[in-house]
């Protein structure tokens, strides 16, 4: 894993990406606040400039996920997904809606 990832385990650490109330908060922002499905689909909803996020918690560990929502682009320059400097609450939301995702059937 990248430094500047692992870095980040104590803090996602202290985050509580397993309460009912930040998952739905995270739901919102994504849906809501950030419009993020816009871009991004889940269980093929949505858009598709940016990659689809159904399995992403399976794929990335949560630090990853955090660090990219500090800056999307730390690790690609390029990316074309915004800058939003989200707060350390939304972040810890979305990551929680992200990892904690089930697929529909």
């Amino acid at each position: 894993m990248d430094d500047r990832v692992e870095d980040l385990t104590e803090r996602v650490n202290k985050m509580a990406l397993n309460d009912p109330k930040v998952i739905l908060l995270g739901k919102n922002l994504y849906y809501e606040k950030y419009a993020c499905n816009a871009c991004h689909q889940i269980n093929l909803k949505g858009g598709l400039i940016g990659p689809d996020l159904t399995k992403v918690g399976q794929r990335l560990k949560p630090e990853w996920i955090v660090y990219y929502l500090y800056n999307p682009k730390a690790f690609v320059i390029q990316s074309v997904e915004p800058v939003y400097k989200l707060t350390d609450r939304e972040i810890e939301g979305l990551t929680a809606f992200l990892i904690n995702r089930k697929e529909e059937k």
